[in-house]
Parts: structure tokens; C-alpha cells; sequence
């Protein structure tokens, strides 16, 4: 019900995106002669649970006012949260799924939209032992099955989810204690999760969307609670995110929801638990004179932009904004980013927030190393990121098969099989790579952000003729027909001091807190 992004357009569409087994949210339960069953009935809500943003919120679109064609398209004005992107490929390809069936309920008086997003967005079909397998074989044409051709129900229309579930009760013949269902409102006068409980009903609140979190902890805890003697019958429970306390001292980013300029005054909102508050998203108060020095004034922050809070108690023994630090993170203000962080050092503002995005090997160490100087991809992800930003470098656990085709550009660039060895790899301890500076004595590992860079402009190189000219291919490091259309430059990067900084690595562009310390010193200037 939030109606904003809730995340960015990820990195990768559904085209290559795939997950492994272990990642499966079954991989976490015991084999499945052990096991309690699983649901035979996963509900999904549509707006901000499956997919950003919320229809109602596309007003600028034609057709708006009746929900005519053509309607948002599937990627580009609304596209799959990657938690959703991961369930549904579990559901279609896992065979311990196969005797569950999926349904939708959605409250959006955009239902024309909705249907046409349903026959648009689509999930790979690789194993397909899942819920495709009692599939039509024309529904699977092209290795691929829509969302349309995947949900045996498909409640949209404006009431009550209650009514939704009832409807899909009488249409699947499944009792509520077999169902699981997942929605980003919780209770409250548009809430969702709690009615649909009192159903019978397991739901699952998900604040943010639908994550791979709180797709695994609802898959988790239906099968544990069904396991529980006399509990099987009792499944009408609402899961939610951990509570999180915070002190009167404690920092958190948030993000901006509303603003008054002309009285002084705005609101951020905020996951987790105030002092006598469920863990639901709240807005707290923030007054001007809560501004840090150098943060702007009210009339140059923007509803979506993410800061830096501290909350204490005012005299009314309200939760407010003690104090609000703009986040220089170079992201557009109006783009709201997943956060990652180590919480240490960060109230006492020996951290940094920066951008940061993920690369594989051997990729990852080419650009380091400076080598490699254009990095390319197959969507914009950079889109929103200003030229000269400074982002971090994250290397993921995977290595890019690309048949050892880098390793002929280099050569062909004269570098000899020793040199192209070292550039592939992370540097070796206490050894000064080509940014002259000492990288200490920890190692460099996948899984961690290793290196900052500066990244430049972002243009589209449509033509594979164009992306296949010597310049660009050695730049790039891949041939015109392996490589992205949208080519971002890299002005400059620099590895990290003492070793790389462990950390998850997401989709996208997100945001990670890092110490200042782990900064090369020429880089440290303006945070």
C-alpha cells in the first residue's frame, strides 16, 4: 500500500535470471519424507508484492482513467521484485512444488492493466518440474511460462481480500489451513494480512515486497507449524519482519514520504518497532532544525530521497528525528535503493554510504586492476546514477563462462599470459596493484566489496556493429555480440586499504555503508 518504488528495475531481467537449488527456500527443510506438507495453494497480491510500482500510482500513462491500452509495459514501467523473481522460479522448476498450485488476488481497480502484465511477465522454465508440470506443452513454448498461464485463479478486482480468498476457496476446493498467502499490507483500514488470517489462513506480511527473506521464512514456518500437533488446524497467524529496536542514539537510513517546505516540517518512514508499536512501517516527524549542517534546507530534499536519522523522544514523549543527515549517495532523489550495512561506527560518523554494484569474475578484477574501462549491461542500471559518482565495487561468488574469450582480447592487446593471469585475479597480500598503493596485508576474496571506482556517462550502443569496433571491444573487454548495449565509462578506481569488506551482494545499484577507513586516502575528500 505503499504506492512509491520499492526497489529499482533490477540488473537482470527474467531473460538469464535464474537461482540455484540451494537457494531453493525447500533446501532450508527437512527431505520431504520428513517433512510436513506444503502448501497446496500459494496466493500472491499483485502491487508491491509481486511487482513496482503500484498501477494506481502511473498516472501519466494513457488509457489511465479506465485502464486502456496499451498500458505499462512489463520491465520498463513495471517489473518483478527480485524476491518474487526467485519464488517464482522455485515454484515453476523445483519438483518438491509440483503438487502445488498458484492464484492472485489483487484489490486494483487497474484490472486491465493487471491482466495484461499477467500474459506479459514470464518465468524460464529449466528443469520445470514444478508447478509447470501439469502444464499444457503450448503454454510452455520457448522455455518460458507466463504468470497468466501459471495461476490456476486469478482474483482482480476492487474488495476485500477476503472476499478473494473466499472466491478462491470455492474455485480450488482448498481448505484455508492449506493455503499461504503474501501481502505488503498488513491491518489497518487497507490492511490485508490480518483479515485474510482470520480466515485460516497463514499470511505473510511483507513490508517491502515480496523478499527471498520473507518467501523463506513463509515457506519455513507454514511446514513447521503444520508439523505441531493440533496446530494444523490453526493456521490463521500473520508472519512479520523481525522487530528491530533502536535507541535514542541509534542511527538508520529511511527514506523521505512526505514533505511541508511552507511549515517546516516532513515525515520519514520507518521499519520497525517503536516503543509501543507492532513492526509495521510508521512515518516519524522531522522538523527543520533537525538538518544537519551542510544537508540542504527543506526546499532542495525530495519525498523518495533516502537520508540518515537519528530518533529520540521529544517533550510530548513522541518519536522523532533528532537529527537528519542527507545521504551523498549519488543516487536520484527520487529512487529508492536497498541498504546494506555493518551498523558498526556508523552513529559516530566514521562510515560512508555509497552506491555499489556487483560483478562476477574475471570481470570484477579487470576493471580493479583498470583494465578493463567500459562496463556494459543489458539494462540501464546505471540510469540513475549521476556522472563522476564514486561507487563501490562488489565481486559476487560466481565466475562469467565466456569461453576464455578475454583472455584472447588481451593478448590481442599484447599483454602476455603472465600479465593477463595477474590482471585476472585479485592481488596477492601486501602487493601494490597498478593504483600504486599498498592493498595491505588481508586478502582480497569473492563475496566482498574490493575496489571504488568513478564512474562516467551512460550511453546506448544499439548497433552490434558499432559495439564490435576495436576501441570498444578492448575497452569492454568482450565482443560486440557478448556484450550490453548500455555502456557506462569508468573514469577511475582504486582498490580498497586492507583487503576487501565482506558483505551480501544484491541486484541492481544498492547501498552499502563502509568505514572510511577502507578508503584509499585520496578518495576520502567530500564525505
Amino acid at each position: 500500500m505503499a504506492g512509491g518504488i520499492l526497489q529499482p528495475r533490477p540488473a537482470e531481467d527474467l531473460d538469464t535470471f535464474s537461482t540455484s537449488p540451494e537457494d531453493f527456500a525447500v533446501s532450508f527443510l527437512p527431505s520431504p519424507g520428513d517433512a510436513a506438507p506444503l502448501p497446496k495453494l500459494i496466493v500472491f497480491d499483485l502491487d508491491n508484492t509481486l511487482w513496482t510500482p503500484e498501477l494506481y500510482t502511473l498516472r501519466s500513462l494513457p488509457g489511465y482513467r479506465d485502464a486502456s491500452g496499451p498500458g505499462p509495459m512489463a520491465g520498463r514501467d513495471v517489473w518483478l521484485l527480485s524476491g518474487a523473481s526467485q519464488a517464482l522460479f522455485e515454484l515453476v522448476n523445483c519438483e518438491r512444488w509440483a503438487e502445488t498450485e498458484l492464484a492472485v488476488a489483487s484489490r486494483t481497480n487497474k484490472g486491465r492493466w493487471a491482466h495484461k502484465l499477467m500474459r506479459s511477465f514470464s518465468v524460464p522454465v529449466r528443469e520445470g518440474k514444478g508447478i509447470v508440470s501439469r502444464l499444457d506443452p503450448s503454454q510452455k513454448e520457448g522455455g518460458r511460462v507466463s504468470l497468466d498461464s501459471l495461476a490456476v485463479q486469478k482474483e482482480i478486482f476492487p474488495t476485500n481480500k477476503v472476499r478473494h480468498l473466499q472466491n478462491l476457496r470455492e474455485a480450488t476446493g482448498i481448505e484455508f489451513r492449506d493455503m499461504l498467502f503474501f501481502d505488503d499490507a498488513d491491518g489497518g483500514k487497507y490492511g490485508n494480512c490480518v483479515p485474510v488470517s482470520g480466515l485460516g489462513v497463514m499470511s505473510v506480511y511483507c513490508p517491502k515486497g515480496l523478499t527471498q527473506r520473507e518467501w523463506r521464512r513463509g515457506v519455513k514456518s507454514f511446514v513447521e507449524r503444520r508439523a505441531e500437533p493440533g496446530r494444523e488446524n490453526r493456521m490463521g497467524v500473520v508472519l512479520r519482519p523481525p522487530k528491530v529496536k533502536k535507541d535514542k542514539q541509534s542511527a538508520a537510513r529511511v527514506q523521505i514520504v512526505k514533505m511541508f517546505p511552507e511549515k517546516g516540517f516532513g515525515f520519514v518512514e520507518i521499519i520497525g518497532e517503536a516503543d509501543s508499536a507492532p513492526s509495521e512501517s510508521r512515518n516519524v516527524f522531522f522538523h527543520v532544525s533537525a538538518l544537519e549542517e551542510g544537508s540542504g534546507d527543506l526546499s532542495t530534499l525530495r519525498v523518495g530521497e533516502t537520508v540518515v536519522v537519528s530518533l529520540e523522544k521529544g517533550r510530548d514523549g513522541r518519536e522523532r528525528c533528532g537529527l537528519v543527515r542527507r545521504s551523498s549517495t549519488g543516487i536520484s532523489e527520487t529512487q529508492s535503493i536497498p541498504s546494506t550495512g555493518n551498523g558498526v561506527q556508523k552513529a559516530l560518523g566514521q562510515t560512508v554510504t555509497l552506491p555499489c554494484f556487483s560483478m562476477n569474475q574475471p570481470f570484477a578484477s579487470l576493471l580493479a586492476h583498470g583494465c578493463k574501462t567500459v562496463e556494459t549491461r543489458n539494462w540501464p542500471m546505471f540510469e540513475s546514477v549521476r556522472p563522476g559518482t564514486h561507487m563501490l565495487l562488489h565481486v559476487g561468488h560466481k565466475t562469467f563462462p565466456d569461453g576464455g574469450k578475454h583472455r584472447k582480447i588481451l593478448q590481442s592487446r599484447g599483454y602476455s599470459d603472465k600479465e593477463v593471469q595477474r590482471l585476472t585475479e585479485f592481488p596477492a597480500p601486501g602487493e601494490s596493484p597498478d593504483s600504486n598503493q599498498s592493498v595491505g596485508k588481508l586478502n582480497f576474496t569473492r563475496g566482498a566489496v574490493v575496489a571504488i571506482v568513478e564512474v562516467g556517462e551512460t550511453v546506448l550502443v544499439e548497433s552490434v556493429e558499432k559495439r564490435s569496433e576495436k576501441e570498444v571491444v578492448e575497452a569492454v573487454i568482450a565482443f560486440g555480440e557478448d556484450m550490453g548495449k548500455y555502456a557506462t565509462q569508468i573514469r577511475r578506481v582504486a582498490w580498497l586499504k586492507e583487503g576487501g569488506f565482506r558483505i551480501r551482494g544484491q541486484k541492481g545499484v544498492f547501498s552499502v555503508e563502509i568505514p572510511k577507513a577502507k578508503l584509499p586516502d585520496d578518495w576520502i575528500i567530500g564525505y
